[in-house]
C-alpha cells in the first residue's frame, strides 16, 4: 500500500483531532514491517516546518482556561467555597505547570507528536518537490485540482506523486481539508483526480478525512499499536515462508504474554498446516513456543477443533516425524 500524508494531518495532533498519537504509533509499525510505503514530499516537510510553531501556541493558549475566582460574599462562611477557592488555585498551578512543560518539551523537540512524526518522516520515502513548481503553476492555470487559486501547495504534492509513486500501485491519500475532495461528496476523492490517477498510474486511489477513517478501513478493530504490532507478527507466522521467519516470527510473538481465543487458533492451525513451522518443531525456541500455545489452547480449546489441538500435541511430543495437516489420513 502506498501512502501520502497531507501536512494539516501531522499538524492537527498538536491541537484538537479526530486522529489520535496512537494510530501514528500504529502507521510507525506498519511502515517498519513494509505492509506501507509513506510519501513524503519536501513542500509538506516545509510547510510542517513553517507551521508547527503556531499549532503550539494555538494548543497553548487553549490551555489557558479562565476559571471564576471570584464569589460573592455571601458564599463565603461555608466549607465548599473553601474547597472550591482550594480546588481554583490547583488547577491554576496545575495549568501553569503543564504548559511550562509544554514549553520545555516543544522548545526540544520533545513533544510525543514530534518524536513520532520524525520518526516517519525518516522511514517516509522523500520527493523532491521543488522541481515540480511549473507543472503545478501550469495545472493552477488551467484551473485543475488539487488546490485553492493563489496556493500551489496541493499542485506541486499532486504533480509529485504522480511522477514517483510505482504504477499499479494501490494509492490512499490522508488530508483533512477539502482540496482533494469531490463536490458531491466531501469524503471521496475528487473525479477529476481520481480519473488522472487512473488513466496515468493505471492502479485505484482513495481519499481518508484523518487517519482513524484509513485505520477503520484497512484495519478494523485494532484500537491501540500494540494490538496492531501482535497483529502483524501473528500473520507473519501464520505465513512464514521459509525457517527464518518462522524464528523471526516467533521471536516477535515472545514479546506477548497472552493471546484472544481467536489468535490461539490462528497460531495453532498454521503450526499444523506451514511446513516451515512443522519442520523446525524441534528447534529449541519453535518446541518452547509450541509447548506454551499447547497451554493456552488448553484453557480455550472450545475454540479449537480437537483434531487440530491433538495434532499440535503430536508435533510437540512425538519422536515421529510430523508431516502436516494435509497429509493426515
Amino acid at each position: 500500500m502506498e501512502l501520502f500524508i497531507d501536512t494539516n494531518i501531522y499538524l492537527n495532533l498538536y491541537h484538537f483531532t479526530d486522529d489520535d498519537l496512537d494510530k501514528l504509533e500504529g502507521l510507525l509499525i506498519l511502515i517498519r514491517d513494509k505492509k506501507i510505503n509513506l510519501y513524503l514530499t519536501t513542500q509538506v516537510r516545509h510547510e510542517f516546518a513553517r507551521n508547527r510553531e503556531s499549532k503550539i501556541h494555538k494548543a497553548i493558549t487553549d490551555l489557558n482556561i479562565k476559571v471564576v475566582d471570584a464569589f460573592p460574599r455571601i458564599s463565603h462562611n461555608y466549607d465548599e467555597y473553601r474547597e472550591m477557592t482550594e480546588g481554583i488555585r490547583l488547577f491554576n498551578k496545575k495549568r501553569e505547570s503543564i504548559i511550562n512543560n509544554i514549553i520545555r518539551d516543544a522548545k526540544e523537540n520533545k513533544l510525543k507528536a514530534d518524536v513520532l512524526i520524525a520518526e516517519l518522516f525518516k522511514l517516509a520515502k522523500e520527493i523532491d518537490s521543488d522541481s515540480f513548481l511549473d507543472k503545478a503553476e501550469r495545472r493552477m492555470k488551467f484551473g485543475n485540482p488539487p488546490g485553492k487559486n493563489g496556493s500551489l501547495g496541493d499542485a506541486i504534492n499532486w504533480e509529485a506523486l504522480l511522477e514517483n509513486v510505482p504504477n499499479d500501485a494501490d494509492f490512499c491519500i490522508i488530508a483533512e481539508d477539502n482540496d482533494y475532495s469531490s463536490k458531491i461528496d466531501k469524503e471521496e476523492i475528487s473525479e477529476f483526480l481520481k480519473n488522472e490517477w487512473g488513466r496515468k498510474k493505471k492502479s485505484s486511489i482513495a481519499l481518508y478525512k484523518n487517519l482513524n477513517k484509513y485505520f477503520a478501513n484497512y484495519y478494523p478493530g485494532i484500537k491501540l499499536a500494540d494490538e496492531l504490532e501482535k497483529a502483524l507478527a501473528i500473520t507473519a507466522y501464520v505465513s512464514s515462508g521459509d525457517f527464518s521467519g518462522t524464528h523471526q516470527a516467533i521471536s516477535r510473538l515472545n514479546a506477548y504474554t497472552d493471546f484472544a481465543n481467536d489468535e490461539i487458533r490462528k497460531i495453532v492451525e498454521a503450526s499444523i498446516t506451514n511446513a516451515q513451522i512443522y519442520w523446525i518443531k524441534n528447534d529449541t525456541d519453535v518446541k518452547k513456543f509450541l509447548m506454551r500455545i499447547e497451554g493456552l489452547a488448553e484453557k480455550g480449546r472450545m475454540d479449537i477443533e480437537p483434531l487440530h489441538l491433538e495434532l499440535l500435541r503430536q508435533m510437540i511430543y512425538s519422536d515421529e516425524p510430523y508431516w502436516g495437516l494435509p497429509f493426515v489420513r
